[in-house]
């Protein structure tokens, strides 16, 4: 009877947790499950959340596993994950992937630094969590010099505009769109939120002394003209909670623990004349015997392009990347004896980073390669819409020619970039198409 009863009770608990992991969609024979939805919502802002909806979003975390499960059935019969060249590639993304795990969520889940630890380090790192006073300005600009109006006559006009201000300032934005000179006139002069060290001090030494919707009605001089000034929000000094920086102060201990323990030591100085086989590093600790020839291994696969010949150059430079290097090494060997390649979370993990490296390498070798932009047919455009672009960027777009070929680079680029989204969606989308009328899709 007792053995009844556990046979009993162990169905009801898997009955449960299917009922509770209940699939919402199978693709080809890929099942899609809610657990698959929730592991992906976990990792998004929760302010997109909010603005959305939570179920607009899951059924949009829904939408793109169909869409990534259609490509890699694709990419799957087509042979393309035994492909050397990607596997090899995919092999030197397992460790940047790994460490970053380990030191950013094994740890942090597995071994939790105590509250003591993070206080204590949290009053010692304080000052670093220092948020500045910041501002929202905005400002009308009246240019001097060069091809813009003399000093005496943009004095005259900025007072003319001051005048037109209304008592309490509201009409400020509709001036600014009317007569600045800046390109933030378009969007009625707003700067946004600066802090201290960001503008002119000039400039910054007026816009600090005015309060949340006060008006600086005195023109402000600067070498680039005149300026009306707005300041429309405060923001004080405050410092950061260490809710916020937890697991920031969670990194800087362990690290700590792992250098310590390891007793880590390098030698920048050998780098010079070094060969494959100079020993550049060490640990004490399971006698890691770090040479030149495993730097830079590690420099690509940790760093990605670097001038080796600046490292050499700067002895503190090549220090601080010779430490970097042998840290991952160290956090190789200790993720190895905490037996994190065993742990159920990390295997999830690597698993779908590598269902969605080869995703995305196949959707930029097969749709990527297919998209060509012509150089001719934007440099044209670019031409045909200078009204468009005086409009979006100010007058300024063609009084100032240094400030004109600036803004056609720009402009270009602009133009290319969303030409190339534009004919990559295209083709994306009529290749899912094509997806769906090949594989079953079964939504539950």
């Amino acid at each position: 009877m007792k053995k009844f009863l556990i046979i009993i009770c162990l169905f009801s608990q898997v009955f449960f947790l299917a009922c509770i992991n209940r699939e919402l969609a199978n693709v080809g024979g890929i099942s899609i499950k809610e657990s698959d939805v929730n592991y992906r919502i976990k990792n998004i802002d929760q302010n997109l959340i909010k603005n959305l909806g939570e179920d607009k979003m899951k059924e949009m975390i829904l939408q793109g596993i169909i869409e990534e499960s259609l490509v890699y059935l694709d990419l799957r019969d087509k042979g393309y994950e035994k492909d050397d060249k990607r596997k090899a590639e995919w092999v030197q993304n397992v460790r940047g992937l790994s460490v970053h795990y380990f030191l950013n969520t094994f740890l942090l889940e597995e071994y939790p630094v105590s509250k003591d630890d993070l206080k204590a380090e949290y009053q010692k790192n304080r000052a670093s969590f220092k948020k500045d006073e910041k501002v929202k300005v905005a400002h009308i600009l009246v240019r001097t010099g060069g091809e813009f109006l003399d000093d005496k006559s943009a004095l005259g006009k900025i007072n003319e505009i001051s005048s037109k201000l209304k008592e309490d300032g509201s009409n400020f934005n509709d001036l600014a769109t009317e007569y600045s000179d800046c390109p933030s006139g378009k969007d009625g002069g707003d700067l946004g939120f600066i802090g201290k060290g960001e503008m002119l001090p000039e400039f910054e030494a007026v816009v600090f002394t005015l309060k949340s919707g006060e008006v600086k009605r005195d023109p402000v001089k600067t070498k680039f003209g005149y300026h009306l000034v707005k300041v429309s929000e405060k923001e004080e000094i405050k410092y950061m909670e260490i809710d916020e920086v937890k697991d920031y102060l969670s990194n800087i201990i362990n690290i700590r623990k792992l250098k310590d323990e390891y007793k880590t030591e390098s030698y920048p100085e050998k780098l010079n004349n070094a060969s494959d086989e100079t020993v550049v590093g060490k640990t004490a600790k399971s006698g890691i015997s770090y040479k030149y020839s495993d730097l830079l291994a590690d420099i690509n696969i940790f760093m990605g392009p670097v001038s080796l010949i600046k490292i050499k150059k700067d002895i503190s430079l090549a220090k601080r990347v010779i430490d970097e290097m042998i840290l991952a090494r160290v956090m190789e060997d200790k993720m190895n004896e905490l037996g994190m390649s065993k742990n159920r979370n990390y295997s999830d993990f690597i698993k779908l980073r590598e269902k969605e490296f080869y995703i995305n390498s196949f959707i930029k070798d097969h749709i990527g390669s297919q998209v060509k932009v012509d150089k001719n047919e934007i440099r044209k455009e670019v031409l045909s819409k200078g009204t468009e672009y005086r409009k979006k960027y100010g007058d300024s777009f063609v009084k100032d020619s240094g400030l004109k070929n600036e803004v056609d680079k720009v402009v270009a680029q602009d133009i290319e970039n969303n030409k190339r989204s534009e004919l990559f969606e295209v083709k994306y989308k009529a290749y899912l198409e094509e997806l769906k009328k090949k594989y079953n899709i079964t939504l539950k």
